[in-house]
């Protein structure tokens, strides 16, 4: 497991001196042109006979991802 956001205020903290900061993580799609979110919202839904009722289990922490 890594911590994405302690790695991203670490990061930012050891280059900057502004101790007054706020580390902002978005998921973006794989070619980088927009957030995940929006293009999970404006993609083609297709229609199924039977719809997929599985859910991804929630992280604890967030920002936690596994590689």
């Amino acid at each position: 497991m890594f911590d994405l956001g302690s790695y991203a205020r670490d990061l930012y903290a050891a280059n900057n001196v502004n101790d007054d900061f706020e580390v902002i993580i978005t998921e973006r799609t794989l070619g980088n042109n927009q957030d995940y979110e929006e293009m999970a919202r404006e993609k083609f839904h297709w229609t199924t006979a039977t719809p997929s009722d599985y859910t991804y289990p929630a992280d604890e922490k967030e920002y936690v991802i596994a590689l």
